[in-house]
């Protein structure tokens, strides 16, 4: 509907212009030869030109140009002829010379208009990537900006895990929904190269491997995701089957704005690996890969607010394993690491997906259940004590044994309200189950001899 309406507009445009000319020529025509009207035919040659562009403006002229020597004809002497004919073809190459420095000029500023709005949209998304919090949010902001940007387009963002076995995509757009595109680093010359790999309209030029038979629609560019010269993955763009093509002008300009915001992807996705490293130094664990002390302290003092508000409770299980000492001792300090590891990826595989597992400092750990009264908390760790001694632990492919643990359990509301007071009921709890012999777990009681602050 928007198309139809700009096509009747400017067809009615050019009438009017095409009519404003014949007007021109009609009074050139009653005015006589005294007065000259030539200069009055440039209106309406200039304004076709410089709205509608080349093509209607040397429309406009040829007409001008016909009406003006059509006026000559009627009022000039028979012997002025040749002269009027030379006149009039003179008059020809200044009017559509006019139409066309007017419409070139056109097509530059529309071109210069439409390079600036791109730059201030890569400069405004560039803003919002470098403020993404994770690579999925800045995958979307992506997908949206090349549906914006480049309409007729389809394409795909792949990023290189660090383990480099295979791209894997993050964004893509303008194919069904949910398609997504996993492929080898070596299937890409972009990357092989380490500059951008560009395919014609033809089937003559080097098609990526990563582009199926089924895929190819016409031209397209791989760019690849650089940063301090690692490759960080690949932009792949083509044209929509079916799309109308872009001239060799379009293609230079959708290229440079490739190129540019090629540059902010990598710098943005370069930032987010860096802060999610920096996040996963600052509250995970090295060893086990557990949230760390820190992160659970931040994340309880959070949680415990949230369940205070709506009335849930919430469960404390804190956990030592018996005896690890002498795993250290028996068979050394990597079978212990191995022992932490091991138990630390049990425990996730047992939880459930809101409860969080932590290292709380040494051979201790802490599970914190949300929505998880006294007694659930009780059945949940009686049971992955009985687990754990089922359990088969291993060094270097041979068995350590038979593994115990010790388990605290305390609850909110039970036990208290706040930070310090449960980790201290959860904690006082499991050095009574140790004192009662280990391999066991316990919940808090309050003795007439204890003061829990």
């Amino acid at each position: 509907m928007e198309n139809t309406r700009t096509n009747l507009w400017t067809s009615l445009q050019f009438l009017c212009a095409l009519g404003a000319a014949l007007a021109v020529g009609v009074v050139d025509f009653l005015s006589g030869p005294q007065i000259g009207w030539s200069l009055f035919y440039l209106v309406p040659i200039a304004y076709c030109g410089w709205r509608l562009g080349t093509v209607g403006g040397i429309a406009v002229a040829i007409v001008s140009t016909l009406c003006w020597i059509g006026s000559e004809f009627y009022w000039a002497p028979d012997e002025y002829f040749y002269f009027v004919i030379w006149n009039g073809l003179t008059r020809l190459v200044i009017y559509v010379g006019t139409a066309i420095l007017l419409g070139w000029l056109r097509r530059a500023i529309k071109d210069l208009d439409a390079r600036n709005r791109q730059l201030h949209q890569i400069q405004v998304v560039g803003q919002m990537l470098l403020a993404c919090k994770s690579v999925q949010e800045a995958g979307t902001i992506i997908e949206k900006t090349m549906f914006s940007v480049l309409p007729g387009t389809r394409g795909y963002l792949c990023l290189l895990p660090a383990s480099k076995n295979a791209l894997e995509s993050v964004a893509t757009w303008g194919w069904e929904s949910g398609q997504t595109f996993i492929f080898d680093p070596d299937d890409c010359w972009a990357i092989r190269r380490g500059q951008p790999h560009t395919v014609g309209d033809g089937r003559q030029d080097i098609v990526c491997p990563h582009i199926k038979e089924a895929e190819f629609s016409g031209a397209s560019v791989c760019l690849p995701m650089m940063a301090q010269g690692n490759v960080l993955g690949v932009l792949y763009v083509s044209e929509l089957p079916g799309s109308s093509k872009r001239t060799a002008r379009e293609r230079a300009a959708d290229n440079i704005f490739l190129h540019t915001f090629g540059e902010h992807i990598a710098l943005a996705i370069t930032s987010l690996k860096l802060r999610e490293s920096l996040q996963q130094q600052a509250t995970r664990d090295p060893l086990t890969g557990l949230f760390n002390r820190r992160y659970m302290e931040e994340w309880l003092g959070r949680e415990l607010l949230r369940a205070q508000r709506h009335h849930r409770p919430m469960g404390f299980i804190m956990i030592d394993l018996d005896h690890f000492k002498r795993y250290n001792t028996d068979y050394g300090h990597a079978a212990g690491d191995d022992v932490l590891r091991q138990l630390g990826a049990f425990l996730l595989s047992e939880m459930r997906g809101g409860d969080i597992v932590c290292r709380y400092g040494g051979e201790e750990f802490l599970l914190l259940l949300p929505e998880a009264d006294l007694a659930m908390s009780m059945r949940k760790a009686e049971e992955l004590v009985r687990k754990v001694r089922e359990h088969q632990f291993l060094h270097k492919g041979e068995g350590l044994g038979t593994v115990t643990l010790s388990a605290g359990v305390a609850a909110m509301p039970e036990h208290g309200n706040d930070v310090d007071t449960l980790l201290t009921a959860a904690d006082t709890a499991l050095r009574e189950a140790k004192l009662a012999g280990r391999n066991r777990a316990l919940a808090w009681t309050m003795k007439p001899t204890q003061h829990v602050k």
